[in-house]
């Protein structure tokens, strides 16, 4: 696999626009976008996968309904994404906590804190008027791409993780948006795994080399591992 990363900057990247790169494997970070197909960690470098979930295919397990059922319990909003210091304290306390590469800071991911390039969308969950978890989306015409979920450490037994892949599953399921781009996997690096809870069987995985999306049970046994420098 050659190696290739590439990023630009665009005055705005909405609509059809963001429908159009998130199909090319073009993705956000700050207020560029960018496209890579491998991960650097550890003196290693992994091979990624973007993916996404083909949504009105999709219906929820048993397993996920339980996590809706254990959150009523907790205030949901999504709302207009607000930039606010309460978002950045909760993700400080939340990059503490974790083993694997991520923004230094919410406002160096999101860095277009005023909107003006993406429409950026957030998920706040509270627990009573504590916020506990935070999930960040941009939607496009037809497609969100999932920013950032992050929560607070106290509450990892409630898979808060999980439930903000949910929340913003159901979210284009009421509004009728047929695709759902959560970011990519990586072969051989697990912390990326959690991507493909939702549903293999409609998660569907693009190649850069063919231009082409095709399912993951398709490419499944065929994808790359990971290689050393």
């Amino acid at each position: 696999m050659n190696e290739m990363f590439y990023a630009i900057r665009l005055p705005a990247v909405k609509g059809e626009m963001l429908d159009q790169l998130l199909s090319k494997g073009w993705y956000r970070y700050g207020s560029n976008v960018f496209t890579t197909n491998f991960l650097e960690h550890n003196e290693a470098k992994f091979p990624v996968y973007w993916i996404r979930y083909d949504m009105p295919n999709i219906t929820f397990t048993a397993k996920q309904k339980e996590l809706f059922r254990r959150s009523k319990k907790f205030d949901v909003r999504i709302e207009s994404f607000s930039y606010s210091e309460s978002l950045e304290q909760l993700h400080d306390l939340y990059v503490d906590q974790i083993d694997f590469i991520t923004g230094p800071s919410l406002a160096s991911i999101m860095e277009d804190v005023e909107c003006t390039v993406f429409n950026s969308k957030m998920i706040r969950i509270f627990d009573d008027a504590k916020l506990i978890g935070v999930g960040v989306f941009d939607v496009g015409k037809n497609s969100i791409a999932g920013i950032k979920n992050y929560f607070h450490p106290d509450y990892k037994k409630y898979s808060l993780g999980k439930l903000l892949v949910l929340l913003k599953a159901e979210f284009c399921l009421q509004n009728s948006i047929k695709w759902y781009y959560p970011g990519y996997i990586v072969p051989g690096y697990a912390k990326f795994d959690y991507k493909l809870f939702l549903n293999k069987d409609h998660t569907e995985i693009y190649s850069i080399e063919n231009d082409a999306w095709s399912t993951f049970n398709e490419v499944e046994k065929s994808i790359c591992h990971p290689y050393s420098r």
